[in-house]
């Protein structure tokens, strides 16, 4: 009858669900006590099942958004007659993995108020099942066998050889080999009158990274001048890594753990990736009579993940020091054992962003169709899921830093005080696209694209203070350090301002926007509990006062107990336009100490 199904709940009227996919569907089996049993399909292809409502009436789960594995419609599918009914047309995933809360936006309307307090009511109900391709479904608890390898070789070889005096020039390759494999047998189960067969569940993977380095490196010291410098590049090509992942069921016997034994089995799902960098580096340090330093650097990195017109990046830094207490004029303070001013700026990418290519769905069962030849027969179509920015660039981040460290009595307390202003330009968000460029899945939701657009700052400060010191041969250091960091959205660019992290009750629990730090806190304001159905009654009151309607709610299902929010507006009701920044993520202030003690 199936593939694979979940672990039984319990329904309306105490009857037995369990949750299941045959192929590509998923499908919902009720058993009611007389032994019958009722089974709907869903045609779409599901994400995540939740469950069924409290009435027995509707099937919830994530279906996919225009075919992205990330964004996902929220679904509620019909136990007999009817159609299905969206819920919400963009609901936020979290990961492939881990689904996180929809992003619901409840409009007021009877549909959507119904829909609402059919989730908050699934209660014991609401179970999430993974039905996605190369996933497996929880089971009933059982015997079994898993086995898990992992391998990793890693083999270096090098040669150097000195050119001049002072002058050497080194190649090395290196090579990193990945290997993993495993295994999840379990054995046939029954409950009720639906088994589950005995099957298994396998991967394979492997990877291999190659890199080739080579530089020159030069060291000088004459009279009262001291000069390194390095200049080289590193090359790597060929990366690759594959797995696949399979599934077998129905076998004679427990005694053939291998899926090509089994007399059903498929691929559930697979990976292949590969990668490439190329960079050009060089440095130089130079000190001036001990006491005056130079350090500068550039780079010129080019990444795969980018088009061939900015695949490359030039990042270049500069840094200058002062030892203090070199000077003439600081010679008569024999308590000072080093003083140092540093300042320094430079310039860093990031590539670490996936590798996009534009996708297109197909849509299911007949939800795209075109009207097409003299019949005018509909026939199944296809729509642009995603499109890929071929102007994406590096990400970059610069970073200014001045600082003052100093030791005293020879050195036994340390003191470090620093400042830096760090600024991240180019920033990938996703920007909306108008339906008009045919981008973009159902339910009028227009699609979107990943731009450098956003800017984002760091400034803060950094103290730290240390004091080390022995007796005989006891050995003890104890450390302390401080740091004052503000984090602040400069721009948007041509993205718009989002929000993430569902939590209970549909709403999203962060919100980055200009002037604020990133993944900022944000939602209602807790104003009180409501009392009693009095205190209820007296913001109902005030509710149809403000507005002038009768019957019109402060806050919708408010009941004694309840937590009531402030109306931020003044409108006399609860709605999205009270939500507000409630705070930052990142901390403002970060300490810490630590002690060590040695013989």
């Amino acid at each position: 009858m199936s593939d694979e199904a979940s672990r039984p709940f319990f329904g309306p009227g105490g009857t037995i669900l369990f949750l299941g996919k045959e192929g590509e569907s998923a499908y919902i089996y009720e058993i009611k006590d007389d032994g019958t049993g009722k089974k709907r399909v869903i045609p779409d292809p599901v994400i995540y099942l939740i469950a069924v409502s409290p009435d027995g009436r509707w099937v919830i789960a994530y279906v996919p958004y225009h075919g992205e594995e990330t964004t996902t419609a929220l679904v509620a599918y019909p136990m007999g007659d009817g159609s299905k009914q969206l819920i919400c047309s963009v609901c936020q995933v979290t990961g492939p993995r881990n689904p996180g809360g929809p992003m619901l936006s409840w409009s007021g309307d009877q549909k959507s108020l119904y829909f609402k307090s059919i989730l908050q009511g699934m209660g014991r109900n609401t179970l999430r099942i993974p039905l996605r391709s190369g996933e497996a479904l929880p089971r009933l608890p059982g015997s079994g066998l898993q086995s898990d390898r992992d391998l990793l070789a890693f083999g270096q070889f090098y040669g150097e050889v000195e050119i001049i005096n002072g002058l050497r020039f080194r190649s090395q390759v290196s090579v990193e080999f990945t290997g993993n494999n495993g295994y999840n047998y379990h054995k046939a189960n029954a409950n009720s009158n639906l088994i589950l067969p005995n099957g298994i569940d396998e991967y394979y993977g492997w990877g291999v990274n190659p890199l080739l380095e080579n530089y020159f490196s030069f060291n000088k010291h004459a009279g009262i001048h001291q000069i390194s410098a390095t200049l080289g590049n590193t090359y790597r090509k060929g990366a690759i890594g594959r797995s696949v992942s399979l599934s077998g069921s129905n076998f004679p016997n427990d005694d053939l753990k291998s899926v090509i034994a089994a007399p059903s089995s498929r691929i559930t799902g697979g990976f292949v990736g590969q990668s490439a960098l190329l960079s050009y580096f060089a440095r130089v340090n130079y000190t001036l009579m001990d006491k005056y330093l130079l350090t500068a650097s550039i780079r010129r990195d080019g990444s795969y993940v980018f088009s061939k017109d900015s695949r490359f990046g030039n990042f270049p830094s500069v840094g200058l020091g002062w030892k203090i207490n070199e000077e003439g004029f600081m010679k008569g303070l024999p308590i000072l054992s080093q003083l140092k001013l540093r300042v320094s700026y430079g310039k860093s990418g990031n590539s670490n962003i996936p590798q996009l290519v534009p996708s297109v769905w197909k849509g299911q069962s007949n939800n795209i169709v075109y009207s097409l030849g003299d019949a005018k027969d509909y026939a199944q179509g296809a729509t642009v899921n995603s499109a890929v920015n071929p102007n994406n660039r590096w990400e970059t981040t610069k970073q200014f830093d001045v600082g003052l460290d100093a030791g005293f009595l020879e050195d036994r307390v340390i003191l470090s005080l620093g400042y830096y202003d760090r600024r991240n330009e180019g920033l990938l968000t996703y920007v909306p696209l108008p339906l008009s460029t045919g981008i973009g899945g159902p339910y009028d939701n227009p699609g979107s694209i990943l731009k450098n657009t956003a800017t984002a700052s760091n400034k803060g400060i950094e103290v730290s203070l240390g004091y080390q010191g022995s007796v005989g041969g006891f050995r003890y250091s104890l450390n302390a350090n401080v740091a004052h960091n503000t984090n602040k959205v400069i721009s948007l660019g041509e993205g718009t301002a989002f929000q993430r992290g569902g939590v209970a009750g549909g709403n999203l629990a962060t919100k980055t926007d200009k002037g604020h730090p990133i993944g900022s806190f944000y939602g209602y304001v807790v104003d009180h509990v409501a009392v009693d159905q009095a205190d209820v009654n007296a913001h109902n009151a005030i509710a149809e006062s403000t507005t002038g309607k009768t019957g019109t709610l402060f806050q919708a299902d408010l009941i004694p107990g309840d937590i009531i929010f402030k109306d931020l507006d003044g409108d006399g009701q609860i709605t999205s336009k009270d939500q507000t920044f409630l705070g930052s993520p990142i901390p403002k202030w970060n300490y810490g100490a630590n002690v060590n003690l040695g013989f």
